[in-house]
């Protein structure tokens, strides 16, 4: 007889890939085979503000999953994401943040404006109704209601939207207004260009990741990010890179990023991954 350890293992097993618990175990283990085969799935984790709370939840600090929180007694909330599935944050006037891996969102309300500081990458979804304003490192985003995308990393930025229009400004440029399906994109001489997608493109949230003339370094961090391996690069300085991986395949992430530089790479032990030249035909 299995002991409740087991029991309550392989129920978790069987809820995990949603397969039915009533079935035989040979049934249940075939179900759970085809949904391995068929690519595991993307983790989503929900952080959700209720004002209910708000009193009791003042000042508190809640540790869980890879993502900490805080509620404070007014319309606020923070998040940050240190684990590598996507955060889903529900900000308190009914909008969504979806947090890349290594991201962090704060969100208040003062004079009537809805104001979040985004350090990292994160999908919104605004609900609308008065001026939302996203600050970051490099850029200020500012949206009545619409759904885009902002990237704000160390010496990469982007935005994107998807529907509706945002206005974006550099610390140190003119204000760009974007509609759907256009986007603005940081580039390595430090301007900014104008970039075009398609509104129903995959994106990170769906677990793809496309770069356009991307320096290199940018790309292999984001690998670091979403595989939680360690990149070792020894090849020429100020390469770039334009194509896409998926966040599960770090194998096939890594073969398209040398078929396209005509690189080679080792996995090597402790999850780190030495990536270099081809050795030139002599």
């Amino acid at each position: 007889m299995r002991d409740k350890e087991h029991m309550k293992w392989y129920s978790a097993l069987l809820k995990r890939w949603e397969v039915p618990c009533d079935n035989a175990e040979e049934a249940s283990w075939a179900g759970i085979q085809q949904k391995i085969a068929a690519g595991v799935p993307r983790e989503t984790r929900v952080v959700r503000f209720r004002p209910v709370y708000r009193a009791a939840a003042a000042a508190a600090v809640l540790l869980c999953a890879g993502a900490w929180w805080f509620y404070a007694p007014s319309a606020s909330l923070a998040a940050t994401n240190s684990g590598r599935d996507a955060l889903r944050v529900d900000l308190p006037d009914g909008s969504m943040a979806m947090l890349n891996a290594g991201s962090s969102v704060s969100y208040t309300e003062q004079d009537g404006k809805r104001l979040v500081t985004l350090e990292g990458e994160a999908y919104f979804e605004v609900k609308k109704g008065s001026s939302f304003e996203v600050s970051g490192r490099q850029m200020t985003v500012k949206v009545l209601g619409t759904t885009f995308n902002v990237h704000d990393r160390p010496g990469a930025g982007a935005v994107t939207c998807f529907e509706g229009k945002v206005s974006v400004t550099p610390p140190a440029g003119q204000e760009v207004v974007l509609p759907g399906g256009e986007g603005v994109l940081l580039t390595q001489d430090g301007t900014w260009k104008k970039t075009y997608v398609d509104p129903a493109q995959k994106t990170w949230v769906d677990g793809e990741y496309y770069f356009e003339n991307a320096p290199l370094e940018h790309v292999l961090e984001e690998i670091e990010r979403q595989f939680g391996v360690t990149v070792v690069y020894n090849g020429k300085a100020g390469r770039s890179y334009t194509g896409y991986f998926r966040d599960n395949q770090l194998e096939e992430a890594l073969s398209l990023i040398c078929a396209a530089l005509d690189m080679t790479y080792i996995t090597e032990a402790n999850q780190r991954v030495l990536l270099e030249e081809k050795p030139v035909a002599r």
